[in-house]
């Protein structure tokens, strides 16, 4: 659903999920790391490589525990990134945090809605969280 060059960061529990990125393209923790990891190791990215397009995906608690870097998210909107936090059937609220920063917030429920959101996000000209809930 990304172009060649797009930066994956992933969560703790995803780490070994990134096996389709080229080298230098997916940032995980190293060692003992925080839930969370994901959405600061993204905007890290984002000033890092402004050139790239950043995508976050996480579980939904590692979102909720940094849902103070929204507002840091929201002033690099000139740079677009896509957050997808898993939430395990919508339980953890990490729509409000976003919306509260400024940050658009898309919402999936199934695989065909999860498409459309993120479509939607990666045309975006800012910052964007797809709220995806997933039942596994």
């Amino acid at each position: 659903m990304t172009p060649a060059g797009t930066l994956l960061t992933l969560d703790v529990p995803l780490a070994g999920r990134g096996s389709r990125s080229q080298p230098r393209e997916c940032l995980v923790a190293n060692g003992a790391a925080t839930l969370g990891f994901a959405l600061p190791a993204a905007l890290a990215a984002v000033v890092a490589r402004p050139d790239a397009r950043v995508v976050a995906v996480g579980a939904a608690a590692g979102f909720a525990a940094m849902a103070g870097e929204w507002c840091t998210a929201a002033l690099a909107a000139a740079r677009p990134s896509v957050a997808v936090a898993l939430n395990h059937a919508g339980t953890t609220d990490v729509a409000s945090g976003a919306r509260a920063a400024g940050v658009d917030v898309e919402t999936a429920t199934d695989e065909a809605s999860f498409r459309t959101a993120f479509d939607r996000a990666w045309r975006a000209d800012a910052a964007c969280l797809v709220d995806a809930h997933v039942s596994r």
